[in-house]
């Protein structure tokens, strides 16, 4: 089904999020809320690569500790709209005053609006999505 990427949100948007960067994702309801998972390789701890992979939650949409990277990584710049409260702009190419240059994404948060910006710019204005 595609979604238009300025709307995506929870984890709809991860998962836009995953795809943006090559991961396959999948989508699950869980105690009526869906989210995002990722399939990773799997690590027990002991440094030993058995070629096993697992399915991990995949958040960066809300978890800062994952959409952090993502922007700081892609050099995405972050700001917050004059007098809109709870609005966010971000943009992965910032030209001074007059604003972004490129795909932009907006959200009531710093992270939605990053990761709108990430998917639109990665790939583009619709998203195919399960």
């Amino acid at each position: 089904m595609r979604h238009k990427t300025a709307e995506l949100s929870g984890a709809l948007l991860d998962a836009a999020v995953a795809l943006a960067q090559g991961k396959r994702p999948k989508i699950e309801a869980i105690h009526g809320y869906d989210h995002c998972y990722i399939l990773v390789p799997y690590d027990d701890g002991s440094q030993v690569n058995s070629g096993r992979t697992e399915w991990i939650y995949f958040a960066p949409s809300s978890q800062w500790n994952e959409g952090g990277p993502i922007i700081e990584l892609n050099g995405i710049t972050v700001t917050h709209v004059f007098n809109e409260p709870n609005k966010w702009r971000a943009g992965l190419v910032y030209w001074g005053e007059g604003g972004f240059d490129g795909p932009m994404g907006e959200g009531h948060t710093p992270l939605i609006a990053a990761m709108r910006a990430f998917v639109a710019v990665k790939l583009g204005d619709e998203v195919e999505l399960p």
